[in-house]
């Protein structure tokens, strides 16, 4: 009577065998970097794995086209905090909560930088431009305690500048013609306001963006410049904060005299 072989044990290590309901929890194990790394590695094995990481871009990159952010809120929250959230406080108590203020008004910068990327819309980035020029020119503008320890805080540089310049980087050819009278106007007055003060001193790298791109007399008048002639609570803000400054540099000239 023949006997049958016995079976070959099954190997429990057999690295080829992963359950598909379990690669979700594994690739959660694994850290960020060490799966990219493993989807480039597959990209470069398998074309259709290549092809969909292509798509993926190319969808992310049109929906980012396709939105448009209004960061104007920004620029109202910073102007808050220069000229009303520490305007009750006494000197002494308002000196000691600039560095809180500072952190505020970064973080709008921040907010900005995080939601403006290269490839967002140009609605989105003319309106982030715009919003950082108008939280600048509330940085010269603010008066009180808060906003001359604020000014100083800016003497070092700051983040307004490098967002600005990232984002003017960003635009195309045709985008900067389109906005070349608002850095005409709105910049090069910005940079005046800036110079008086010491700070912002790289705001000339951002003008130099728009160097060499035509003389800009026939320009397109559907610019960040017509947005200020709408009136509402931006163009109530401007207006009192050149009231502001009026009234700053009376004082500090009336502090000489004394």
């Amino acid at each position: 009577m023949s006997t049958r072989p016995a079976k070959r044990a099954r190997a429990d290590t057999d690295s080829d065998a992963v359950d598909p309901s379990k690669l979700e929890e594994l690739v959660d194990s694994i850290d960020s970097r060490t799966v990219a790394n493993l989807l480039v590695a597959a990209g470069k094995a398998h074309p259709y794995i290549a092809s969909s990481i292509q798509q993926e871009v190319d969808r992310i990159a049109a929906a980012e086209r396709a939105k448009v952010l209004d960061f104007d809120y920004l620029s109202k929250s910073a102007w808050k905090t220069l000229n009303v959230t520490y305007n009750r406080l006494k000197d002494s108590h308002a000196y000691e909560m600039t560095g809180e203020a500072a952190r505020s008004i970064d973080e709008c910068f921040e907010s900005i930088r995080a939601r403006c990327p290269k490839n967002a819309s140009f609605k989105t980035k003319e309106s982030a431009l715009e919003t950082l020029r108008k939280i600048g020119k509330s940085i010269c503008l603010s008066n009180g305690v808060v906003g001359h320890e604020i000014r100083i805080y800016y003497q070092d540089g700051g983040k307004l500048v490098p967002v600005m310049l990232d984002i003017a980087e960003s635009l195309t050819d045709e985008e900067l013609e389109t906005l070349r009278p608002w850095c005409d106007d709105k910049l090069v007055e910005l940079q005046g306001m800036a110079e008086g003060y010491c700070i912002f001193e790289d705001l000339g790298q951002v003008i130099d963006v728009w160097d060499g791109d035509g003389e800009g007399e026939d320009e397109s008048e559907d610019s960040i410049d017509g947005n200020e002639e709408d009136g509402g609570e931006s163009g109530d803000e401007e207006e009192f904060e050149e009231e502001s400054f009026v009234a700053g540099m009376w004082a500090q000239k009336h502090r000489r005299i004394l």
